[in-house]
């Protein structure tokens, strides 16, 4: 007789820096606890220049919601200032769960998710990105992909607006699951550095959303 095997613990977390992100943030918290029922646990992160910022309210709205609030530091990180960034900051921080969910702060739950079950082991969850960057320039990914001593790959993803067209693995950062002890995360940060850096020192280096760049799928194990 088999035993089904319990399901992995999960974290959803998301970022508040700003007042429009703070008033969605309070949004998605309420209906991911509604939906989710008390056991989910929820991470919110903030740039530590930013949490003497948050409205009382806004704390005693997410502490209600049983939402724990984290600052990371965002100083002398990226060459000039990327909030989009912070995301990938805080998927580096320690989380109690097996499994981490970001969420962009705009997104809004309007059913039950089983996290824990979104990302197999080993493996990242994410969705089809809308758009890609630099279509314009067919040597401009190829040439990142192989700054990265990878070739670029032959599997291709159908983009999600517009023309939808066929294109690398771009996926969209707004909703990524990973496993929390696994080496994602931080690949994530070096490889958006990288870019950062390069695109900083090399005016002809490809400009790309370094928070989207595909080239972490085959050094992060993504499935």
């Amino acid at each position: 007789m088999g035993f089904l095997r319990p399901p992995r613990s999960a974290s959803v977390f998301f970022i508040i820096d700003g007042p429009k992100i703070e008033a969605q943030s309070v949004l998605l918290a309420a209906t991911l606890r509604h939906h989710n029922g008390p056991d989910l646990v929820i991470d919110a992160y903030t740039p530590a220049s930013n949490a003497p910022n948050i409205l009382r309210n806004t704390r005693r709205i997410l502490r209600t919601l049983g939402v724990s609030i984290h600052t990371i530091d965002t100083d002398d990180f990226w060459t000039t200032p990327y909030p989009i960034g912070n995301k990938i900051l805080a998927a580096c921080e320690p989380r109690d769960a097996e499994i981490s969910f970001f969420l962009d702060s705009d997104i809004v739950a309007t059913a039950p998710m089983e996290f824990s079950e979104l990302a197999s082991p080993g493996a990242v969850s994410a969705v089809v990105s809308d758009y890609a960057a630099r279509l314009d320039d067919p040597e401009a990914w190829p040439r990142l992909y192989r700054h990265f001593g990878l070739e670029p790959p032959e599997e291709r993803v159908q983009l999600l607006r517009g023309r939808r067209l066929t294109f690398f693995p771009y996926v969209n950062s707004g909703v990524v699951g990973f496993e929390t002890d696994g080496e994602f995360a931080s690949t994530w940060l070096d490889v958006a550095l990288e870019i950062d850096k390069l695109t900083a020192d090399d005016a002809e280096f490809p400009r790309i959303n370094i928070d989207q760049t595909p080239c972490q799928l085959p050094r992060a194990s993504w499935a």
